[in-house]
């Protein structure tokens, strides 16, 4: 099986670092599109959180693709607010209406992407044989990396520089991006002239990866999650997408639950934006969908289907405020 996930992106974080939470939480997401795309695939093999030491130095890689063509990395950034890049390539974001820079993941995808390329290329030999009596090599096949940001992120595209604009792809596009990168038709695939792995190369590599680079032994080499732990994934990311975030700034944590005229909201802590909670229904978009409260919980009910959790308010607050929304 292609999917190889380890356990430190299975479950849920302890840690109370609510940006550890959300970036976890963001490998969680990029991880459940991937494995809904490519776990019956062949010739897409992915590594969730993989990390390996070559020559004394560590690298840890949210999701490696390994494809018929070569290799993708990307990089997985939690970041609900705005997002703008400069000429320069430096990066700054919003928060609480702040901006701030933070480092480049395109170029941290590139960092891990030399000692991953260094440590293939000198040991080919383990995992691919000769042609005509030349030993094949990995340094001319693809070599790609993407950032991989939050759906509700907001980028200012029209001033990222192309090269970079073209790198960073939001969650829900990953796959359509791996599908770019690493599929052909089988018209293009014949009139490509790139080198290809054969499957039994890709399975040769999948097992060196595994078995002799990567250092955290915590690997389910199933290749996949198990039947209970799959479920538990599917039922967290459904119900994650159907919760209400801030309308502005993406906000999902801090939120709290108020009530005015037009019905229940909630107010971002963040930003002071309301958000209705009364959103089209997930399962069939209708919008006269109701929302009921249940002590502190708020679902939303369709004639379509049964009511689904939409927003839990997490402390006992005065929330139903007199606030119109």
């Amino acid at each position: 099986m292609p999917i190889i996930t380890t356990k430190a992106i299975k479950a849920e974080s302890n840690s109370e670092d609510s940006r550890i939470i959300a970036g976890e939480k963001q490998e969680r997401d990029v991880a459940f599109y991937l494995r809904r795309a490519f776990k019956d695939s062949e010739e897409i093999h992915v590594f969730n959180d993989f990390t390996f030491t070559y020559n004394g130095e560590k690298a840890q890689i949210d999701h490696l693709v390994l494809h018929k063509y070569g290799f993708l990395i990307l990089e997985s950034k939690s970041i609900y607010g705005e997002v703008k890049v400069n000429e320069s390539g430096e990066w700054s974001r919003s928060y609480k209406g702040y901006w701030s820079g933070i480092p480049s993941p395109i170029k941290q995808a590139e960092l891990q992407q030399q000692l991953l390329k260094k440590a293939l290329v000198d040991n080919a030999p383990k995992f691919l044989g000769k042609m005509l009596g030349v030993q094949q090599n990995v340094g001319g096949r693809r070599w790609d990396s993407l950032c991989v940001v939050s759906n509700s992120c907001i980028l200012h595209r029209d001033n990222i520089p192309a090269d970079i604009n073209e790198r960073i792809i939001k969650s829900e596009a990953v796959a359509d991006a791996v599908r770019r990168i690493g599929e052909k038709g089988k018209l293009k695939a014949f009139l490509a002239t790139e080198p290809f792995f054969t499957k039994e190369e890709l399975h040769s590599i999948t097992e060196y990866l595994l078995d002799e680079l990567c250092s955290n032994r915590s690997v389910d080499n199933s290749g996949s999650l198990h039947k209970e732990q799959e479920n538990e994934m599917l039922v967290r990311n459904e119900v994650d997408s159907k919760k209400i975030r801030c309308k502005k700034c993406g906000e999902a944590e801090q939120l709290t639950a108020c009530h005015g005229k037009f019905g229940y909201f909630v107010k971002c802590l963040c930003c002071d934006t309301n958000t209705s909670m009364r959103t089209p229904c997930a399962h069939c978009g209708s919008k006269r969908a109701k929302v009921t409260k249940k002590k502190l919980e708020y679902w939303l009910k369709c004639e379509c289907s049964e009511s689904y959790l939409v927003f839990v308010q997490k402390e006992r607050v005065e929330s139903e405020q007199n606030t119109v929304s």
